[in-house]
């Protein structure tokens, strides 16, 4: 088997007379599903497409299930907006101390603070890996190159900057006498 092959059959040309020489590079029921539909690199307007998982597949004639996934498109870019608008609100503890140096770098914290400090940084982390991992998946959702998908993503995204992000965006930016 060779990749990029699919059931690709040819003969050659010095065989023997009467001698068929066939080879065929054929692919496992798995990979001729993928290949059944190739990935357009051009976009496309069908209600023909695959939404990040194989079983997430709509046929031409499957409208309803085709808008039930650019719902759950549009959802999925709209809670990676608020994620991500959460995420940048949650204050941070790298202040420095009288000394000089930052609490978190050398221990100087008190029991209840480096508690405190310990669980907020992992809830930061956790939060950002969330939103690397909702990153990705709006990235591959758009790398579908299908008009509706790319319209769906855009306006969850839109939306969820607009509600949550214009918000985080003018407290991040606006001088402290100017925020609402």
């Amino acid at each position: 088997m060779q990749e990029g092959h699919c059931c690709h059959h040819h003969q050659h040309a010095a065989a023997p007379a009467g001698h068929n020489h066939t080879h065929s590079h054929s692919m496992t029921g798995a990979q001729l599903g993928h290949m059944a539909m190739p990935m357009p690199m051009y976009f496309y307007w069908t209600t023909e497409t695959w939404f990040l998982f194989e079983s997430w597949y709509t046929s031409p004639n499957d409208a309803l299930y085709f808008v039930l996934g650019l719902i759950g498109v549009f959802l999925l870019a709209f809670f990676h907006q608020f994620l991500n608008s959460y995420r940048l609100s949650i204050p941070t503890r790298h202040h420095k101390t009288t000394t000089g140096s930052y609490p978190l770098l050398s221990g100087e914290s008190s029991d209840g603070e480096k508690q405190a400090t310990s669980f907020s940084s992992a809830w930061a982390i956790l939060l950002f890996a969330a939103h690397c991992v909702l990153s990705a998946l709006a990235m591959l959702l758009l790398m579908t190159f299908n008009g509706w998908v790319i319209i769906a993503v855009t306006l969850g995204q839109a939306l969820g900057f607009a509600l949550f992000g214009l918000k985080a965006e003018r407290s991040r930016i606006a001088p402290t006498h100017l925020r609402s």
